[in-house]
């Protein structure tokens, strides 16, 4: 049996990617960048990450899986334009 689930939150994605890239944009530029330039980069990269999981995610909330029971899988389904 296959069936889908279409989940939505907000702000899963948008926090995920800007804790993740915080975190790395830190790591990476500590010392080397004031903080203001850290946001700068920071708010580019968000924008670009986020750009790239719209492939994904609908409206950069709605996040759509297909469960297979038969197969035991659960597939991530992209977004149809």
């Amino acid at each position: 049996m296959k069936f889908r689930v279409r989940m939505k939150d907000p702000d899963a994605l948008d926090d995920a990617i800007v804790n993740t890239l915080r975190k790395d944009i830190r790591a990476q530029f500590a010392g080397r960048l004031s903080p203001e330039e850290m946001d700068v980069l920071l708010e580019n990269r968000t924008l670009g990450v986020k750009a790239m999981c719209s492939r994904w995610f609908d409206m950069g909330e709605y996040l759509e899986v297909e469960i297979d029971t038969d197969a035991k899988t659960c597939v991530v389904v992209e977004q149809r334009e």
